[in-house]
């Protein structure tokens, strides 16, 4: 029973953290996106930019910017220029 209240708390820390990340890093409005195409075989594979465009809403969970679990064989890294935070991360398979 202690863990799981242990486990409860620290889950409620870390999305008030990266709830402050998004506050100071996101805007409210909106959100860029960015569409490419991932082409290669089984040696190499090139990310070929599609397109951007704005979006007038944030598709993603503020509370979690940064995946820990590591799913997939890719991942976008965003850090801030000036400190190198991590600021968001995403893993993803194309498959």
């Amino acid at each position: 029973m202690k863990l799981l209240i242990f486990v409860l708390l620290l889950f409620s820390f870390t999305a008030q953290a990266q709830n402050a990340l998004f506050d100071k890093y996101f805007e409210q409005q909106g959100a860029a996106r960015y569409d490419y195409y991932l082409v290669g075989n089984s040696q190499s594979v090139v990310v070929s930019h599609q397109q951007s465009k704005y979006l007038p809403y944030w598709g993603g969970n503020p509370n979690f910017l940064i995946d820990t679990m590591n799913y997939g064989n890719f991942r976008y890294l965003l850090n801030d220029t000036e400190s190198g935070e991590l600021v968001f991360s995403k893993g993803f398979s194309p498959l």
